[in-house]
């Protein structure tokens, strides 16, 4: 179960966002987000399941038409939550590596098989609601249009 719990007061957010990418043509490219969030609240005693930084780097390759790699990496820093009896408790920090492989038939038809949580790691974004461990999920995309 959860409380949800509203900071009716007003609260300030300063949130300082950068980003970088690097392309060489249409085949291969490397992109870094990163934000740092400084929270001033009110009434609430901490920005609950907030992370005062987080990170994304991806990157993708290209072989021909038809072959597309894909991976990236995310982190978030430690957070702040409530327990079952009210009191805070610190969620550890996180870095989830993802990876993917994408196949084109054609222009509206690709088959891919994504991997993610490769390290496997056990952790809660959310307070009690655990990540899935390393899994593996295929389909196919169809694009009409």
């Amino acid at each position: 179960t959860f409380k949800i719990q509203y900071d009716s007061a007003v609260t300030a957010i300063v949130k300082i966002h950068g980003e970088l990418d690097y392309q060489v043509h249409e085949h291969f490219k490397v992109s870094l987000a990163a934000n740092y969030r400084k929270f001033t609240l009110a009434s609430s005693k901490e920005p609950w399941h907030r992370p005062n930084f987080d990170f994304k780097t991806s990157a993708f390759y290209k072989i021909g038409d038809k072959i597309r790699f894909h991976t990236d990496i995310m982190g978030y820093s430690q957070r702040k939550a409530l327990d079952g009896m009210g009191e805070a408790k610190d969620l550890d920090g996180i870095i989830d590596l993802n990876f993917g492989i994408d196949y084109s038939f054609s222009n509206a038809f690709t088959a891919y098989f994504n991997f993610n949580n490769i390290l496997a790691q056990e952790y809660e974004y959310w307070n009690n609601y655990p990540r899935q461990g390393f899994h593996v999920m295929g389909g196919v995309k169809l694009n009409l249009f």
